[in-house]
């Protein structure tokens, strides 16, 4: 059984536009226009959940939609709106419709397919500061590992295995906690080569600081990272700073919302860069991080749309602008 139809359906580059819609007034019926009802009973083939109504939206409603009754009862049902909106999106797909209605939103992409040329690993690191309406980074060089044992050591907390940064800190009960920390070089074998590599281990004794970051987990990580300010601030063009927005300040990232919070509480957010000569192209939150997509979904669309109406427009009605004209379709709501 296909239980995600719309995903098989080719996007209709040609748009359909009846040559009646400019004709359409709600004032001046068609002369062979029809009106009526049409009554359905629908069947649930696979469970059904739509959640009631509530104000609170730190606590949405875990129940179904429901009316109250006069003695107390709750009959549930299935909102108009939403049977009027599947209707629609349908009709779109039939009638080679324009598509309006598009869960709007900037994709990214982490390929680590290819190990010799990464997609969006970073060659630096710093501190994202946001100063009235302007971003700059404090700049940290690049960035250097602590191993988890080191970490432990320093914290008396076991952070392998815990999946998010926001759950490492919680763990910690500290966020960018200072370290003192002395800097060694040791030998990497990195795909049969010896590479040099500098790291981190706490040291009490010592008196270089540097700030502990942490970054979620992914594969068999071993390590997080020490950032070390240098006095540098390198500038950030804004459209850099929206895409890093668009791309962990949502719902899909735990983390991102994390920071998200903690900037607003004041606190700078730690960030890896990637730059290629003097400019900073793109930043995120771990080493290896999401590039944003140049479009979004919404601009990706290639359709030729006109500004005219389409069927369905014709038919639920439109707002756009200034104009506006009202639908001629009404759908109830589906009691039990």
């Amino acid at each position: 059984m296909i239980t995600a139809p719309y995903n098989f359906v080719p996007l209709n580059e040609k748009v359909f536009f009846p040559p009646w819609a400019e004709d359409i007034s709600h004032d001046i019926p068609f002369s062979d226009g029809e009106s009526g009802v049409i009554d359905i009973e629908i069947t649930a083939k696979s469970p059904i959940f739509i959640r009631n109504h509530s104000s609170d939206k730190e606590n949405p409603s875990q129940e179904f939609c429901y009316h109250k009754m006069i003695d107390g009862s709750k009959q549930y049902y299935i909102p108009g709106s939403s049977l009027k909106g599947m209707t629609r999106s349908v009709m779109e797909i039939l009638s080679f419709a324009k598509m309006e209605f598009v869960n709007d939103a900037t994709l990214s992409v982490r390929d680590m397919s290819d190990r010799k040329h990464l997609v969006g690993q970073a060659n630096g690191c710093g501190f994202l500061v946001k100063k009235d309406k302007e971003y700059y980074i404090q700049d940290c060089g690049k960035p250097i590992t602590i191993s988890y044992n080191e970490v432990k050591n320093a914290t008396g907390k076991w952070l392998k295995g815990i999946e998010s940064a926001k759950e490492k800190y919680n763990k910690i009960g500290n966020v960018l906690k200072e370290l003192p920390i002395k800097k060694i070089q040791k030998s990497m074998n990195v795909r049969g080569r010896k590479i040099p590599k500098t790291i981190a281990i706490f040291d009490q004794t010592s008196k270089q600081k540097g700030i502990l970051v942490c970054t979620g987990s992914i594969n068999n990580k071993k390590n997080e990272f020490i950032f070390i300010p240098n006095g540098r601030t390198l500038s950030l063009n804004k459209d850099i700073v929206k895409k890093f927005e668009k791309v962990y300040f949502n719902e899909n990232s735990v983390d991102g919302l994390f920071w998200q919070k903690k900037q607003q509480e004041g606190f700078k957010i730690p960030i890896f860069y990637k730059k290629e000569g003097n400019n900073i192209q793109t930043i995120g939150l771990t080493q290896l991080f999401k590039l944003a997509y140049n479009k979004t979904i919404y601009q990706a669309i290639k359709q030729d749309k006109k500004g005219k109406l389409d069927l369905p427009e014709t038919i639920f009605g439109t707002v756009k602008d200034k104009f506006a004209l009202k639908g001629r379709v009404y759908f109830s709501h589906i009691a039990s």
